[in-house]
């Protein structure tokens, strides 16, 4: 889940002021300017809406998935569907419902923030994560940055997140995460809607509406 929520920190990561890294090279410098332009850029919508592929390698046990996923954001909520699962907050609530065992799981929204949440992976990223400037290249017929986040805490799950983001719209391209046993983790953003009409109770889940539905509440 975590990992599914970095996506969603990402296109919510203009919730939070930038703030200058203190004594930045040239190549973090450029990523961090970089990253504050689509700061800026995502903070000037009031809601958003990405259909996106998912491919996940793990290494050393040959499985490789794909499938596609939706992601609605408005402010602090979220709903997003990814192979049957959903993960649906109203920005005090988080359900995480799983479709193969018919559970969902209730959590409140500030305890999961220790975690990864939407709003608080990019909120302080110049103090968790040294963001570094690597290129830029050609990825599907547009113009890229490729920016790398590299945790400043060596015990984290991923060694990596590597971000694409195009060069003339400032949207994300595509995130890859690096576990540190050698698996990815990639989201690529297909296609995108800024400011759709969406009604608040896309942002809310109600077991009726699953039949048999085991319940976990754990607030």
């Amino acid at each position: 889940m975590q990992l599914m929520l970095f996506i969603i920190s990402l296109v919510l990561l203009s919730n939070s002021p930038g703030q200058n890294p203190d004594t930045p090279g040239k190549y973090e410098q450029r990523a961090f300017d970089i990253l504050e332009n689509s700061r800026a850029l995502l903070n000037s919508f009031d809601s958003f809406h990405a259909e996106f592929e998912y491919d996940s390698s793990a290494a050393g046990f040959g499985q490789r998935l794909n499938n596609g996923g939706s992601l609605y954001t408005k402010g602090d909520k979220y709903h997003m569907r990814l192979d049957g699962n959903i993960f649906i907050s109203d920005g005090i609530t988080v359900w995480s419902f799983m479709e193969d065992i018919n559970e969902v799981h209730i959590s409140n929204f500030y305890e999961t923030e220790g975690i990864i949440t939407p709003t608080s992976l990019l909120d302080n990223y110049q103090e968790t994560f040294r963001p570094l400037w690597i290129r830029q290249e050609l990825y599907r017929g547009k113009d890229v940055h490729v920016i790398d986040l590299v945790p400043e805490d060596p015990h984290t799950p991923f060694s990596k997140y590597r971000i694409a983001i195009e060069v003339e719209s400032g949207m994300i391209a595509y995130v890859v995460a690096y576990d540190r046993q050698g698996g990815t983790y990639s989201y690529i953003i297909k296609e995108t809607t800024t400011n759709p009409e969406l009604p608040d109770t896309l942002f809310s889940f109600n077991p009726d509406d699953f039949p048999g539905i085991e319940v976990v509440d754990l607030r």
